[in-house]
Order: structure tokens, then C-alpha cells, then sequence
């Protein structure tokens, strides 16, 4: 990255950590690693909440100006990423590559391992500015270096217990965390938070309070509250056992054919709607991003799409 970019995420985890509900500071070096003549723009040795740590650097990487996000482990020195590639203004690229010398023919399996922890052997860093917060930039740095971890050790335990992301929950049980999340929030809010979701929709996965879930369940969640849990057809809610609402979202293009989770796609359903609107007859006569026309089962519906 450059150098203007490092400084600023400097700036901002300096400015910053002190009002984070998840993370704290525990030493910052203004000058560490600063070796060979190389710029640093500081260390700094960041705890989670479950009492795991890591140092985090920002320095010259030796090949002017191209700068470093460096992700070591408590001692200093065992470097688990090195972020380099910056991709645009607010997002970074790295891909992990396993790189133990000893017992080196293992390394397929750790490869396999990241990928099946982290989800993906690559990963999209969302830098904290335009709307990203330092919570969310530093939960996806603490889960990419828990799985970095774990991979170099083969360690296949999960990462439930105290760490980032439960691994076992269904998709109707992460958008209920979410709904939870975001029921107090208000209007602007989740508008902002869905317009920046869409903004990043490369990204497969996001973090919530040190948890890392699906990207798409994240944006129903928001569609749902913003629509306030009612079947755009019959206008009705299921009430559960814990007073919460409960309605199905349904993709308009399907999943299959790259269909995604934005207003324009998601039309919110009781379930016997959706049934319907899955296996009955549909035919749709027109749509655009703010409505759409359609005819199921010999009953034309006209559905409101956008929020405004």
C-alpha cells in the first residue's frame, strides 16, 4: 500500500481504539521496526476481548514507497500476514500461503484447513474508513490470524469457544443475530450500513462484535428490519416464542444465476407465499429497482421494491 494510506490507518487506530467495546490497546512502539533506514508509522500490541493478542505494524516494506500491514504473534516477532496489496482506497488484498519449513509436505492441509476455517484462502481487507468501523477492520484481522494459527498448527478445533466465528450456525440463525443487532438502530443507520454492505459486495463474509458471518445473511437482516417483517403480499408477521417477527426473503433471480441480496432482489414472504412463489406459476411482466409486476398463479401483484 502507500504511504499515505499506511499513515492514515495509523492515525485512525491511535485515534480510535479507546472507544472500541471489543478491543484495547495494550503497548504502542512509535518506532518499532524501524530498521534499515525503513519508515515505520508505529506498533501496536492490540488485545480482543477473550484475551488474545497480536502486534500490529505498519511499516516500509523495503521496496519505496510500497508499505506493509504486519500481523505478528504476542512475541513480536513470528510474522502470520503481511499485507501488502492494495486493491483501492479503502480495501486490501492477501492470500495465504502456507510457508512452515518443517514438515513441509503438510502444507496442502494447511492450505485446505485455512480454506475451511476462514472460508476462502484469500482475503478482502476492508480498511476502517468510508463507513467501515476499526471494530469490524480489526475483528477480520484477529480471525484471519486465529486461522493462520490454527492452520500452521493443523489444529481443526473449531473457533467457537472464544474466538470469532461460530462455525455451526444455520443461515436463519445468523440473520436472527443480526435482526437482534439492528432492532434498536434507527432508519438511517441500517440505510448506511446496507449501502456500504452493497459497496463491498465482493466480500463473502463480515464481522459484528467479534463474530464473522455471511455476507448475504447480514444484508437480509437489514432488508427484513428495514421493511419491518411483513409478507409484501398478505402483509403479515409470524410472532415466535421470543416475541421476535418472522418472514422469508425470496430472490427474485435466483441464487443459481448469480442472483444477490439487494432491494432490487428481495421480495419479503410469509411462507406460504413464498411456497407459492417458488413452486407455482410466475410470470413476471415487468421490473426495474423500484417495482416489480408480476402474475403467480393467475393473481397479478404489484410489489414495492425500494424503500423510498
Amino acid at each position: 500500500m502507500n504511504a499515505d494510506l499506511a499513515k492514515k490507518i495509523a492515525q485512525i487506530i491511535k485515534r480510535d481504539i479507546e472507544n472500541s467495546n471489543q478491543f484495547s490497546l495494550r503497548k504502542y512502539f512509535p518506532d518499532r521496526y524501524k530498521k534499515n533506514g525503513r519508515t515505520s508509522y508505529g506498533a501496536f500490541f492490540i488485545k480482543d476481548n477473550s484475551d488474545v493478542s497480536y502486534w500490529f505494524s505498519l511499516q516500509n516494506a523495503g521496496r519505496d514507497p510500497i508499505y506493509d500491514l504486519s500481523v505478528r504473534r504476542d512475541d513480536g516477532k513470528t510474522p502470520l500476514a503481511i499485507i501488502v496489496k492494495e486493491i483501492s482506497q479503502d480495501r486490501l488484498e492477501w492470500q495465504y500461503i502456507p510457508r512452515k519449513r518443517k514438515e513441509k509436505e503438510k502444507n496442502p492441509q494447511r492450505k485446505a484447513l485455512f480454506e475451511q476455517l476462514f472460508g476462502s484462502a484469500n482475503a478482502i481487507i476492508q480498511l476502517p474508513i468510508n463507513g467501515t468501523t476499526l471494530d469490524d477492520f480489526l475483528a477480520k484481522i484477529f480471525f484471519l490470524a486465529k486461522c493462520v494459527e490454527r492452520a500452521g498448527n493443523l489444529d481443526k478445533s473449531s473457533l467457537i469457544s472464544n474466538d470469532t466465528r461460530k462455525l455451526d450456525l444455520s443461515d436463519e440463525d445468523e440473520q436472527a443475530e443480526f435482526e437482534k443487532f439492528y432492532k434498536d438502530k434507527d432508519r438511517e443507520s441500517l440505510l448506511k450500513e446496507l449501502e456500504n454492505l452493497n459497496s463491498n459486495s465482493t466480500d463473502e463474509t463480515v464481522s459484528v462484535n467479534s463474530k464473522h458471518y455471511k455476507r448475504d445473511n447480514k444484508a437480509i437482516a437489514l432488508i427484513k428490519t428495514l421493511r419491518g417483517f411483513k409478507c409484501q403480499i398478505c402483509e403479515t408477521s409470524i410472532i415466535k416464542k421470543d416475541k421476535s417477527l418472522y418472514v422469508e426473503a425470496a430472490h427474485i433471480t435466483p441464487k443459481c444465476e448469480k442472483g444477490r441480496e439487494t432491494l432490487d432482489n428481495i421480495i419479503l414472504l410469509c411462507p406460504n407465499h413464498h411456497k407459492e412463489f417458488d413452486l407455482g406459476k410466475l410470470q413476471i411482466e415487468s421490473r426495474d429497482e423500484n417495482q416489480i409486476t408480476f402474475v403467480l398463479n393467475r393473481e397479478e401483484y404489484k410489489l414495492k421494491l425500494s424503500l423510498e
